[in-house]
């Protein structure tokens, strides 16, 4: 279902692009920043555990997101996982 998923946000990034501009491009920078005034300490394990929050928290909540409307339905997992 991941594949088709995938296939399937390639082909509607190609018939209607995603502007930078968007709601999400300017909400991810500012929560990036705050993460990083809030954690930074100037060491390199700050940076380390601050890039573990970001990226596995957000592949996590992600995850059991679609996991979660999966089981709801197939369709609305497929739909979160193209968007």
């Amino acid at each position: 279902m991941t594949l088709f998923s995938f296939l399937f946000a390639m082909i509607l990034e190609q018939i209607r692009p995603v502007r930078a501009a968007g709601r999400l491009g300017s909400w991810m920078p500012k929560m990036l920043l705050r993460v990083e005034r809030s954690v930074n300490t100037g060491e390199r394990a700050s940076a380390i555990w601050a890039w573990v929050a970001v990226v596995i928290g957000g592949a996590d909540l992600s995850w059991v997101f679609v996991g979660l409307l999966g089981r709801i339905h197939v369709l609305l997992g497929f739909i979160v996982t193209v968007g």
